[in-house]
């Protein structure tokens, strides 16, 4: 998948904000405020759907039969938050504030877990549980900055502000 990361870079949801978009505010909230890296769980959707209609997804899927989150993780959300100091969370909201950006759900996964996978356990959640759309929701692959490109908090530093507590 070696040049795949790069093509990623290109294009995106249209939820997710472009790096000339980001602000101070954004990168002050990603150095702080882990409860508030969150995204609607309508935008988690699109993400998700938007990678699985590319090409590397499908490659990827072709080659071991499934896209797992740190495939998600290597191929789309590195690119698309590279040298902006925010996760893709924090480039879904922009500029909003305060403590509507709380998260109302916090969704777990294993790494090598498949993609769509999680989406269709997400989607089962918000039927069974009448989730609203809009609810917002804390996942850590889209919830804490990934590059580790020393524009934004390390994944060391942000554990160590323990979003899980919020």
């Amino acid at each position: 998948m070696g040049g795949a990361s790069s093509s990623a870079a290109a294009t995106r949801p249209s939820c997710v904000a472009e790096p000339d978009e980001v602000t101070d505010t954004m990168r002050s909230r990603q150095q702080a405020m882990p409860e508030r890296w969150t995204m609607t769980v309508e935008q988690f959707i699109e993400i998700v759907e938007f990678c699985g209609s590319t090409d590397q997804y499908r490659a990827i899927k072709e080659d071991k039969g499934y896209v797992s989150m740190a495939d998600i993780n290597r191929e789309f959300v590195i690119p698309w938050t590279q040298g902006t100091g925010c996760s893709l969370a924090v480039l879904t909201q922009r500029d909003r504030e305060g403590a509507e950006l709380e998260a109302d759900l916090m969704l777990s996964h294993a790494w090598q877990e498949d993609a769509e996978e999680t989406l269709e356990a997400l989607r089962e959640c918000i039927r069974a549980q009448h989730v609203p759309l809009s609810a917002r929701l804390w996942f850590c692959v889209f919830a804490q900055y990934q590059p580790e490109d020393g524009k934004g908090p390390s994944i060391q530093a942000q554990i160590n502000m323990q979003p899980f507590k919020s």
